[in-house]
């Protein structure tokens, strides 16, 4: 099984990546682009076992090739992928960019199938900071830190939800 987090760039996507895969495999930096290609990496969570998949920011505006092959490489992410997370910065609200990725998303599952999608509304230190992203369309998403390990729990459970265990893969 295969989970992809998906969103613009500086959103926290590296950091979901590395709360979830239980060590630092990727760079998180404050600057824009740091990650620009695909990581993916496999998880043993008590009985689960799953890859992760982190991508490079999508973009709108698709002028130069990086921009380009950073949507290509997340298209295929999504295409690999039995779960994706949309990953949102709830510090920044719902941006028009979010808006265009959820868009996206919904044109790409024409072409590859819907997946169970999840908005992670992260960097969501207090409560206080939440914001409504039903409007995504993805219903009313998991608020988290991952920076924190906020509410990284309910993800765990998602993935729980979806992902097969040692004992049904014997089976």
């Amino acid at each position: 099984m295969k989970v992809a987090l998906i969103g613009r760039s500086n959103v926290g996507k590296s950091s979901v990546f590395n709360r979830i895969a239980g060590k630092k495999l990727a760079i998180v930096d404050d600057s824009l682009g740091v990650t620009r290609d695909r990581r993916e990496t496999f998880v043993k969570l008590g009985s689960l076992n799953f890859s992760i998949i982190d991508t490079p920011g999508v973009a709108q505006k698709t002028k130069d090739d990086l921009s380009k092959k950073m949507n290509e490489q997340s298209f295929l992410a999504v295409q690999e992928a039995d779960i994706v997370f949309l990953t949102i910065d709830v510090l920044d609200g719902i941006t028009s960019q979010d808006k265009f990725i959820a868009e996206w998303l919904r044109k790409t599952y024409s072409k590859v199938g819907n997946k169970p999608t999840i908005v992670l509304a992260n960097k969501c230190e207090n409560l206080n900071n939440a914001i409504p992203v039903a409007p995504l369309g993805f219903g009313d998403g998991v608020y988290i830190s991952a920076e924190h390990n906020i509410n990284m729990q309910e993800v765990f459970d998602i993935i729980a939800k979806y992902c097969p265990t040692d004992e049904e893969i014997e089976e």
